[in-house]
């Protein structure tokens, strides 16, 4: 019996399922962490500090794409998998980690933190001054955050930011973690 044999025989998990599971983990784990942002005040009165929590929460992700698509190669394909196999994996996963980050957003600062977006505007213009923009340029870009900056919009982004990630991080997991038979 060969290799393909055996692949074609043996039962394997289905792949939506698969990405459900490991996308599922990680959004849910990004959820809890915002909320522990949100409790230790990183959304709020240390929202300066948010940056880098932020950038820490991106282990959650990366982790669950890279060992999802592990996961998949050993229990679904037998131990080889190629890297088209590989990457919709990982972007299947992905999308799924996406979708319940992005919902969630909307939720957060609907109903949990209906400040955090004004917390965010606020920040702006210190940061605008400091890349040398005038008053004038400040009070225009200012205009337009504002007009855009509604939970929808930022729910949006937040989906738009993770579905990049997630396919940045799955055509390097991909590559990484490839087997061929």
């Amino acid at each position: 019996m060969t290799n393909s044999d055996s692949l074609s025989t043996a039962p394997s998990p289905s792949l939506a399922r698969h990405a459900l599971f490991s996308g599922g983990i990680a959004g849910a784990a990004v959820v809890v962490w915002t909320l522990l942002e949100f409790a230790f005040g990183f959304h709020g009165e240390r929202i300066h500090l948010r940056q880098y929590s932020g950038l820490a929460a991106m282990v959650f992700p990366i982790a669950a794409i890279a060992l999802g698509i592990m996961r998949w190669r050993d229990r679904g394909l037998g131990g080889t998998i190629r890297f088209s196999q590989a990457f919709g994996c990982g972007l299947a996963i992905g999308m799924v980690f996406a979708a319940i980050v992005g919902a969630f957003s909307w939720i957060y600062v609907s109903m949990i933190n209906p400040s955090f977006i004004e917390s965010l505007l606020a920040q702006y213009p210190a940061l605008m001054q400091e890349r040398g923009m005038t008053p004038d340029e400040i009070a225009a870009a200012m205009e337009v955050a504002r007009a855009r900056s509604t939970a929808g919009g930022y729910a949006f982004e937040v989906f738009a930011q993770m579905l990049i990630s997630a396919f940045l991080i799955a055509l390097f997991a991909s590559v990484i973690v490839r087997r061929r038979s």
